[in-house]
């Protein structure tokens, strides 16, 4: 039993692909395209290109403008969450392979940004990009970033009161 992990980007319609094997990240091509329209039959033809078998599984992540799924066949081979390599700094390293120039922030479906790609010198609010990950582990991964706030030390309170102070002179 092979477990397959491989990464999809989707955006426009278009799929691209990228393979995670012995350690290192490479983008398939399929008919010798890095991207391909993603059709009703992209799914059949990546099963057949990627020599999968029926006891094979699968550690999917999709990052996607608009929601989409793989295959039932694949979701249902998913692989134990024990076997999932997919995390922030792999999908980072994934994503610096698609040479992607628009800027592009990439969030977890929880909201959480996991990547940045692109240039983002002199880029506008609204001309960034936003893409969703879905991967097995994205919810732990989620919760690991979630920030606790701590308590404040006496300093901290000192100035925060100052502060507030300032600010109500200000407003006289």
């Amino acid at each position: 039993m092979t477990i397959f992990h491989c990464l999809f980007w989707i955006k426009d319609n278009n799929i691209s692909a990228l393979l995670y094997d012995s350690g290192r990240l490479e983008q398939l091509k399929i008919g010798g395209e890095r991207a391909v329209p993603l059709t009703d039959s992209y799914w059949k033809e990546w099963k057949e290109y990627s020599g999968m078998c029926r006891d094979d599984r699968t550690d999917f992540c999709l990052i996607y403008d608009k929601k989409t799924q793989p295959a039932e066949e694949f979701l249902s081979s998913q692989c134990d969450s024990q076997d999932c390599i997919w995390c922030r700094r792999r999908i980072k390293e994934a994503v610096e392979l698609l040479e992607i120039q628009e800027p592009t922030e990439i969030r977890s479906e929880s909201g959480v940004v996991l990547a940045k790609a692109g240039r983002f010198m002199n880029a506008a609010k609204n001309d960034i990009a936003t893409m969703t990950a879905w991967y097995a582990q994205a919810e732990r991964d989620a919760e690991a970033l979630t920030i606790t706030p701590k308590s404040t030390t006496p300093l901290i309170e000192y100035f925060t009161d100052k502060l507030k102070a300032c600010k109500k002179g200000y407003e006289r």
